[in-house]
């Protein structure tokens, strides 16, 4: 799995979001519960291209998925609901689900914007 996660200031003990490309190539956005549970939100089937930008934006309790193909034109991907404090940790995942294995990714323009409230 290669993405982003979303989660409280202390990651250990809240719930999170990962929003990312499972191994299969299949783009996936997950609600990760405290308690080690997932469950998928939606899931993609793999796509012509697997290099894509991923977005996440917030606003309140409301997270909203995006993907581009070339990082200007945005298309919606899903929007979920999470309770989680104003403070978050944003982590950038890179597993590859198996203790023999190694996995590695690429991730470049990353960027962390803070829009002000309106």
């Amino acid at each position: 799995m290669t993405g982003l996660m979303i989660k409280d200031a202390s990651p250990a003990q809240s719930d999170g979001l990962f929003f990312g490309v499972l191994g299969c190539g299949d783009l996936v956005l997950q609600l990760r519960r405290a308690n080690g549970e997932r469950l998928v939100l939606r899931r993609e089937s793999q796509h012509v291209s697997p290099w894509r930008y991923l977005g996440i934006n917030r606003t309140g309790d409301t997270f909203a998925a995006h993907v581009s193909e070339d990082g200007r034109y945005w298309s919606p991907f899903m929007t979920c609901t999470l309770p989680l404090a104003s403070t978050n940790s944003v982590g950038f995942v890179v597993s590859s689900n198996c203790a023999q294995a190694l996995s590695i990714a690429k991730f470049t323009s990353m960027r962390l914007i803070e829009n002000p409230a309106p």
